[in-house]
């Protein structure tokens, strides 16, 4: 049983994707599971989620960000025993087979935060995604002169001893991931990246990512830093 590690999924209005993955993960061992239910609306779905893992709740939207911050705070009270936390997103897009790596390569490298990275050269990528990651890439290098393949991943292990850095991270959307990685890269924490597979259904289209608004806040959090 996977019991050394924490799996977090921040859900805003999820389907049924949600719940084919959170049965493969109950079938490949991985028992603990937090799902936060980032004020979705009234829904059944909930109900059959809350079979498969613990639920924290908002009352409204608040973002993804705080979705994160939400279960990286149950996780470092609930949970502080364990190795660490590998996030995921709730749109199927995350793959469990891909989960199973990080969750390997955490065990291997306990200090590491572990990235699963994409291949946006990949002919399945919308162009407007590989052109999106080329562009962050290419700024965030110049930023924190560390080069990140997959700035946007939401699979990543994160070891439990920092957590409490990851909570303190200004951002409660989806800018808050980039803040993530600028934060581990000036906190000397050390960051690997591992080659997951590249997934995107109906072109990506239930994604909650915003392509023109979203990505300016990203940008802009990139350049203030």
């Amino acid at each position: 049983m996977n019991l050394e590690i924490v799996i977090l999924i921040p859900a805003y209005n999820p389907d049924e994707k949600l719940i084919k993955v959170l049965e493969e993960l109950k079938s490949n061992n991985f028992l603990n599971i937090v799902v936060v239910n980032d004020g979705s609306k009234a829904d059944s779905i909930w109900s059959t989620i809350e079979k498969y893992a613990i639920v924290l709740e908002h009352d409204e939207n608040k973002g993804k960000g705080r979705a994160l911050k939400t279960g990286f705070s149950y996780c470092l009270d609930k949970f502080r025993d364990k190795i660490g936390v590998i996030t995921m997103d709730c749109d199927g897009q995350h793959l469990v087979s891909d989960v199973i790596k990080i969750y390997q390569e955490m065990l291997n490298n306990k200090d590491s935060v572990i990235l699963g990275s994409r291949n946006f050269y990949d002919k399945n990528v919308p162009f407007t995604s590989k052109m999106g990651n080329l562009i962050f890439r290419k700024i965030l290098k110049l930023k924190i002169k560390k080069e990140i393949k997959d700035t946007q991943t939401g699979l990543r292990g994160f070891p439990i001893n920092v957590l409490k850095n990851l909570i303190d991270i200004k951002g409660n959307r989806f800018e808050y991931e980039t803040n993530v990685l600028i934060g581990l890269v000036k906190n000397k924490i050390k960051i690997s990246e591992v080659l997951i597979e590249t997934v995107y259904i109906n072109n990506n289209e239930t994604s909650h990512f915003n392509r023109v608004k979203d990505s300016i806040d990203v940008l802009k959090t990139i350049i203030k830093k």
